[in-house]
This record gives C-alpha cells, sequence and structure tokens, in this order.
C-alpha cells in the first residue's frame, strides 16, 4: 500500500469514527433529554436502564473498535475551558468503567465512601445493608437533577463541535468529487 493509500484508508477511518460518534452522542442527548422530562419514569429499572445506555453510548466513541479510532484527544481533553463540562466528562467514564460496562464488585464498590454516598459527581448509587449491618454494593445507580442536566450540556456541546466536524470533512470530500450528492449507508459505499 502506497503513502496515498495509507493516508486516504486512514481519512476514512477519522470519518467513520466522527460519523458514528456524532449518532452515539445524539442518542445519549436524547435519551438524556427524556430522562429529564416529565414523562419519564422516575426511580424504576427502565430509567436505570437508559442512564446505562446513556452512559455507554457517550464513552463509545473514546474506545477504539473493530478498526475504527478513538476520538481525538481534544474530545476528552478540552471543553472550552469549562470545568463543568470537563466533571461531566470524567463522570460519565468512571460510570461506564465502573458500573454500568464491567461487573467488577471490588472497583464498583471503590466508588462508594464510607459513609455510602456515591464518589462520582452526579450519580446517586443505592447502597443496601445485610442483617450484620455489613454494606451490600447494589449496582443501582442514577443520575440527580444537576448531573443530569450537566450531561445534557456535556451532550450537547460533544455533538455539535462533532456535528461541525463531520460537516467540514464531507464538504471537504465534496470537493474531491469523492462523494456526489446522494443517500450513502456507513461502510456500503461510504466510508
Amino acid at each position: 500500500m502506497n503513502d496515498s493509500t495509507k493516508r486516504r484508508a486512514d481519512q476514512t477511518r477519522k470519518l467513520r469514527a466522527m460519523i458514528l460518534a456524532r449518532a452515539a452522542f445524539e442518542e445519549a442527548f436524547l435519551a438524556a433529554r427524556f430522562l429529564a422530562s416529565p414523562e419519564s419514569p422516575k426511580g424504576d429499572s427502565v430509567r436505570r436502564v437508559m442512564l446505562a445506555g446513556i452512559v455507554v453510548s457517550y464513552m463509545r466513541p473514546f474506545l477504539a473498535s473493530n478498526g475504527i479510532p478513538s476520538l481525538p484527544k481534544q474530545y476528552s481533553e478540552d471543553f472550552a475551558g469549562s470545568r463543568m463540562l470537563a466533571q461531566a466528562h470524567e463522570a460519565m467514564k468512571v460510570a461506564r468503567h465502573s458500573l454500568f460496562a464491567h461487573h467488577d464488585e471490588e472497583k464498583s464498590a471503590i466508588l462508594v465512601s464510607k459513609n455510602l454516598k456515591s464518589e462520582i459527581p452526579g450519580i446517586e448509587i443505592e447502597v443496601g445493608t445485610a442483617a450484620n449491618g455489613f454494606p451490600i454494593f447494589v449496582r443501582r445507580a442514577e443520575l440527580n437533577e444537576v448531573g443530569l442536566n450537566q450531561s445534557i450540556e456535556l451532550f450537547e456541546f460533544q455533538l455539535g463541535r462533532v456535528q461541525a466536524e463531520v460537516d467540514t470533512k464531507i464538504e471537504e470530500e465534496k470537493r474531491h468529487g469523492s462523494f456526489p450528492p446522494g443517500r450513502y449507508i456507513l461502510g456500503e459505499g461510504f466510508p
């Protein structure tokens, strides 16, 4: 494979990653907005399942998978100077790795402090106790209202900037004649 072909393949993978990230951020944003709405279920297992989906969807673009690269570091390190957005992103990362995507009770239990409060900002973790009073970690997490609102802001921020980058990359492709106007299916005629 010559340098030009390698460069083109790399650009295609990056564009595909950006398009998939846009879809993941939109999923997280729309689901979180629904959870914040009066119509959403309150305090039940459906709500917890939705929260798990939100966290996993949001974090998916930050991990390389099946030949699709992760997003550039700017998406996990540069939040336009907003400490709140950086903290919301970190809370999503910790929640994904320790509560929702893995079943490691030891790691998960570390997230609950001695006073049985969540160590993840914006996320409340339900804990029960056995008859002998020993705390039992119960994997029931909930975004509190502040955490939910901050997450919605984070998802909207990420969605906006990834959409701008996708638009720019597609316009570049159009200028090069790579993709004439039309409908494409990702992976079938489109990167």
